[in-house]
C-alpha cells in the first residue's frame, strides 16, 4: 500500500503553488478533523485565566522569570485569538503547515534540482508522529511561531547568499527573525549552527 502510495505521488508533478495547497490539505486531514471540539490542556488553562481575570500585565509578569520575550508574543496573539480553545486548535494547524512550507522553501532553496526530496521531506516534517502534543494548541501555537521565524530566518540567509544586490536587506531581515528564535525560548538555539552548513 505505501509503495503504491509512493508511486502515486512520485509520478504527481507539483508546481509551487499545488505544493503549498497540497501540504495544506494534508495539514488539515492530519490535525484538522474535530479540531472544534478541543479545549484549553495543560497550563494553558492557567495562562487564559491569568490573562482574561488579572490581565495582560499579570501574564508578562508570569514569563518575566524564565522567557520574557515569550510572554510579550502571548500580548500579541492572546487579544487577537481570543478565548475559544478552537480558534487556537485552528491557528495551530495553519502555524503547523507553514513551517512545513517554510522547510520546503529551505530545501528547494539548497537543493533547486531536486524537488520531490523537499516535498518528502516537508510532508514528514509534517506528519511527524513524534510530536503527539499538537493538541495543546494555544501553548504550542507559540512554539510554532518562534519555528517559523527561526525557518524564515535560514530561508531569508540562502536568498541573502544567491542575491548580490539585495544581500544586506537579506541578512539583515534574517537576523531580524533569528533574533525572535533567539531572545523568545531556548528549544531551538542549535539549530541555529544549522547556518554553518548553508553559507
Amino acid at each position: 500500500m505505501m509503495k503504491k502510495l509512493s508511486d502515486r505521488l512520485n509520478s504527481i508533478t507539483f508546481t509551487p503553488r499545488s505544493t503549498v495547497w497540497f501540504l495544506l490539505l494534508i495539514a488539515a486531514l492530519t490535525y484538522g478533523l474535530f479540531f472544534w471540539q478541543r479545549g484549553f490542556y495543560w497550563d494553558e488553562f492557567p495562562w487564559a485565566w491569568i490573562y482574561y481575570r488579572l490581565g495582560p500585565d499579570m501574564l508578562t509578569k508570569t514569563f518575566t522569570t524564565s522567557r520574557p520575550f515569550w510572554g510579550m508574543i502571548y500580548q500579541l496573539t492572546m487579544p487577537l485569538v481570543g478565548p475559544n480553545p478552537w480558534v487556537w486548535q485552528l491557528l495551530a494547524i495553519v502555524l503547523r503547515w507553514l513551517t512545513a512550507v517554510l522547510l520546503w522553501n529551505i530545501l528547494r532553496a539548497l537543493y533547486p534540482k531536486h524537488p520531490k526530496p523537499a516535498l518528502w521531506a516537508s510532508l514528514f516534517f509534517l506528519v511527524y508522529p513524534g510530536m503527539g502534543q499538537h493538541f495543546i494548541a494555544m501553548m504550542y501555537s507559540h512554539f510554532y511561531i518562534v519555528l517559523s521565524a527561526f525557518l524564515l530566518s535560514i530561508y531569508l540567509s540562502i536568498i541573502a547568499l544567491k542575491d548580490e544586490k539585495r544581500r544586506w536587506l537579506y541578512f539583515a531581515a534574517s537576523y531580524l527573525f533569528a533574533a525572535v528564535n533567539l531572545l523568545t525560548m531556548e528549544y531551538f538555539y542549535f539549530l541555529e549552527f544549522a547556518r554553518l552548513f548553508i553559507s
